[in-house]
């Protein structure tokens, strides 16, 4: 059964329940350390969000939060529109996801179901507990996991055919970065199970943990007994000052203007990112938020030289029998690391089997007639304090700027300039004073 892509990295692996222990792979740094290009996690590229950047260093490191979080529970009780009772608060989403194992084991102990492919830590729990691990659509389980988007390929994922029946816990840590279109539990669906929420991905701050759950608004089992075990199971002050800050930005109207802004840069970057994996050959899954790449079949991998070294050990351009290398599942991964992907790829050695293709790739352009984006781009440079006009040309190279890259906060990464020169034969006709090798 595969898992480690929910609320963690964007990488799967293959689970063995029946061993005495499960090794945790994540993205993110290792034991060597962070890279510069990592492809390894599901972090919002486009971030840090400055809002929360700013929360974060207001934050008051010297007292102890309130240990009842009053004023935090109330704010995300009116932010999503429920009762103050109904939220849950994490240490992180694995933390929920230990306790609400451990309190499901005592209230109805049997097996835990997991989607095919998964988040490790929902089988790590199980396992720590001594529950079983089953399908997704096993009867037996009375604690079911569901993500939507699904993880790591940020596919759709519909809900049960009856989420009430069963506790269910639909993890929405990839929901804030869902690139196109709409999800696919309705509100009755979402009403009927636990939501667990972790910003901290889509807000580019992973280092900064801290996650919150709505419970169910009714459901077909003791709903209440099981919410009364998991406050009892709350550790004392599980969110320290940085996460009630990071959570609380997370309600704020201009935190969610950030990232409605930062979703229109991921699109543009994952759809640059297929384009150039497109020019290097290999098997491509084209997912509606995701990006991935299938090593050449029949390659074995153990006798192969190890590829450049893009995200943690071991999260190489090629992965292990019959699984895909998963890059910025989520977004797509910043422009300049899908760059330095491509790049890789033209260097790679000869068992990566890629492809060139005789034609020069010429990347995805979006459309740069959007009215919209283009008067909101005017705004931002109008509003700036300089008279109106007053930086000439450099004006509507920022709006066109903003255009070509389909957001209302461009920046360039990397930005060059291109010098043309040709010798246009006049020399000879006598109209210069110098020959043409110095003009």
């Amino acid at each position: 059964m595969a898992g480690d892509g929910g609320s963690g990295s964007g990488f799967c692996m293959e689970i063995d329940v029946r061993a005495a222990t499960i090794a945790r792979p994540h993205g993110g740094p290792d034991a060597q350390g962070p890279v510069r290009w990592d492809f390894s996690t599901n972090v919002n590229a486009a971030g840090p969000c400055p809002q929360a950047v700013q929360a974060l260093a207001r934050a008051d490191i010297t007292r102890y939060p309130d240990p009842s979080y009053h004023a935090l529970r109330q704010r995300l009780a009116v932010w999503h529109g429920v009762d103050e009772r109904r939220i849950l608060l994490a240490a992180s989403a694995s933390e929920f996801i230990q306790r609400i194992t451990a309190v499901g084991e005592r209230l109805a102990p049997a097996p835990v179901a997991v989607p095919a492919l998964a988040y490790g830590d929902y089988a790590v729990a199980a396992q720590a507990c001594s529950r079983a691990v089953v399908g997704a659509e096993d009867a037996t389980a009375t604690l079911r996991w569901c993500a939507d988007p699904g993880s790591p390929l940020g596919q759709d994922a519909a809900p049960p055919h009856d989420p009430a029946a069963t506790p269910t816990v639909l993890d929405a840590a990839h929901a804030p970065l869902r690139l196109r279109g709409a999800p696919c539990w309705s509100s009755d669906a979402e009403d009927a199970v636990f939501r667990l929420y972790s910003p901290n991905k889509a807000l580019g701050l992973p280092g900064i943990r801290g996650a919150y759950a709505i419970s169910p608004a009714g459901a077909a089992w003791p709903r209440q007994t099981w919410c009364d075990a998991l406050h009892a199971a709350e550790p004392s002050w599980p969110l320290g000052a940085h996460a009630v800050g990071l959570l609380e930005c997370w309600t704020e109207p201009a935190t969610q203007a950030w990232l409605a802004d930062a979703r229109i840069t991921l699109r543009t970057w994952t759809d640059s990112l297929r384009a150039r994996l497109a020019d290097l050959g290999p098997a491509t899954c084209a997912q509606r938020d995701a990006v991935s790449l299938r090593a050449p079949a029949g390659r074995d991998s153990a006798r192969s030289p190890a590829p450049p070294r893009l995200g943690r050990a071991g999260h190489h351009l090629v992965w292990p029998a019959g699984l895909d290398a998963r890059f910025g599942a989520a977004t797509g991964g910043a422009r300049s690391a899908a760059q330095r992907l491509a790049a890789a790829g033209h260097r790679s050695p000869p068992h990566l089997q890629f492809r060139r293709n005789a034609a020069p790739m010429i990347p995805n352009i979006p459309e740069l007639n959007d009215a919209t984006l283009r008067s909101t781009l005017q705004a931002r440079v109008d509003g700036k304090i300089k008279p109106l006009g007053s930086l000439g040309r450099l004006e509507a190279l920022a709006v066109q700027i903003g255009c070509i890259l389909g957001t209302s906060s461009p920046r360039l990464d990397q930005p060059q300039l291109v010098v043309f020169a040709a010798d246009h034969g006049l020399a000879a006709q006598g109209v210069s004073a110098y020959p043409s090798d110095v003009t």
